[in-house]
């Protein structure tokens, strides 16, 4: 990881199903890491940095969680997400 992608919250290796709305169009992912500051979720599709995003899922702890945010990376196995509020969930 270079300079660049250090994260400021730790996450947690996971794979935890996520329903995930970018434009108005739903998809399905797995979460492959979780912090308290975003996510890494394995999926397929037209996404771009700065796109909003809404999502909806068991946490580890196996709670309902709606969070929101942007994508903040793209690549081939999938995007990261940085959470409008680090920290909050509902």
């Amino acid at each position: 990881m270079t300079a660049k992608w250090k994260r400021e919250y730790v996450r947690l290796s996971v794979n935890i199903l996520v329903e995930f709305v970018v434009q108005n169009r739903v998809y399905q992912g797995w979460i492959k890491d979780i912090g308290e500051g975003g996510m890494f979720i394995d999926a397929n599709g037209p996404f771009s940095i700065g796109q909003d995003i809404s999502m909806i899922y068991l946490s580890p702890r196996g709670l309902r969680e709606k969070r929101t945010g942007k994508i903040s990376r793209t690549i081939s196995q999938g995007i990261g997400v940085k959470f409008s509020l680090p920290g909050y969930s509902r």
